[in-house]
């Protein structure tokens, strides 16, 4: 007896499980091509990607995202929307409010949607949909009206997203009281005023983050969270003033900085407002110049290093004069660090760099020091 599993023994649940992975319109004109079985398929769909790439023109885009819902048997919880590059218009507004309508009538729990030529305007109605577990959106304006209402959202990724004005930011994510998990790409705000320090109120559930190129907009909302993952350049550093992570545990910073002395202050002082840091990893772009960073406060060792970080790593060496003082700081004044592991791209380094580390007397008598050797990124 033959051991393979063909497609067609697949139960129904299978099938329709491997088709949500799909384009809406690959897996209808793949239905009505195959066996009668088949074409029940795609009316049951519970996710749905359209896609106007697939389309020749907006408007037989527009009448296939109509025929697929007005036919679906089921409710469907996952909406993914994909503009086309060639529409510079984008997807109307008026189109987008029907088939978001269509969704929330539906009790969405996912949302997915990539403008990808022309931001924008998200409707009034997607700010209320009390369903959604999952937001994903890519180039939209998001202008809030008064009252967002996001109760079960648990993750938010944003990537070239526009807020109006720091008020209407702020109002967005204390209409997110649950989020778990924030993923923000190239934020920017259009009018940065309308805002004072009383309505940056933090989220109160945050777990992980992890932002770029809009770091400083963010940081006074992440000071809950227990994982943070930043990149930071050198206009961030010197616009952000760290709040107080009293929960943090884990930093993985990406310094893309031509300014030492400005990565150094900021650095330390984000070591002082995160008394429970137990990993660090930095991961070094190749701005940074060949000097050593002056430090106001060098000799005020921060809590953290002194009774929690036990591990910390640093990525892409060079043996640039501020990496080997940013080494040296920590293996320095580590009291209970276990590891601290440093890679390199560059063969030549390593035994320079086991002659530089091992003369440093170390913070914990227990530091395990590890070079490694990568492969160019």
């Amino acid at each position: 007896m033959s051991t393979t599993t063909t497609i067609e023994s697949l139960s129904d649940k299978v099938l329709l499980h491997i088709l949500s992975f799909l384009p809406t319109k690959e897996v209808v004109s793949n239905c009505l091509l195959l066996s009668k079985r088949w074409e029940r398929h795609w009316v049951q769909l519970r996710s749905l990607h359209f896609d106007e790439t697939y389309h020749l023109d907006y408007d037989s885009f527009c009448i296939f995202v109509w025929s697929v819902i007005l036919a679906l048997k089921n409710s469907f919880q996952s909406l993914k929307v994909t503009s086309s590059v060639q529409n510079v218009r984008g997807i109307q507004v008026r189109d987008l409010n029907t088939i978001l309508h269509a969704a929330f009538r539906n009790e969405i729990q996912q949302l997915d949607l990539h403008m990808t030529a022309t931001s924008i305007l998200l409707p009034e109605r997607f700010y209320r949909c009390k369903t959604l577990v999952t937001i994903k959106l890519y180039n939209v304006t998001l202008d809030c009206p008064t009252r967002v209402d996001f109760p079960l959202l648990k993750s938010l990724i944003l990537t070239r997203v526009v807020f109006i004005n720091r008020a209407n930011m702020f109002k967005f994510f204390r209409g997110c009281p649950n989020l778990e998990h924030l993923d923000s790409t190239s934020l920017t705000i259009s009018t940065d005023c309308g805002a004072n320090h009383l309505e940056e109120e933090p989220l109160p559930k945050l777990l992980k983050t992890k932002v770029s190129y809009s770091s400083h907009i963010l940081f006074p909302l992440l000071c809950n969270a227990h994982f943070l993952t930043a990149r930071m350049d050198a206009a961030t550093m010197n616009y952000v003033e760290n709040p107080m992570f009293h929960r943090l545990t884990h930093i993985d910073l990406t310094f893309a900085s031509d300014c030492c002395n400005v990565m150094w202050n900021w650095f330390i002082q984000m070591l002082h407002n995160s008394p429970k840091l137990q990993y660090l990893t930095i991961h070094k772009e190749s701005l940074l110049p060949n000097e050593v960073g002056e430090v106001a406060d060098e000799y005020l060792i921060p809590e953290c290093l002194s009774s929690q970080l036990v591990r910390f790593t640093l990525k892409y060496y060079k043996g640039l004069e501020c990496e080997v003082q940013l080494a040296k700081y920590i293996i320095q004044n580590s009291k209970v660090l276990q590891n601290m592991t440093i890679h390199t791209t560059l063969f030549d380094l390593k035994h320079p760099m086991l002659e530089t580390f091992s003369l440093y007397p170390k913070g914990s008598v227990t530091c395990n020091l590890c070079f490694d050797i990568e492969e160019t990124r």
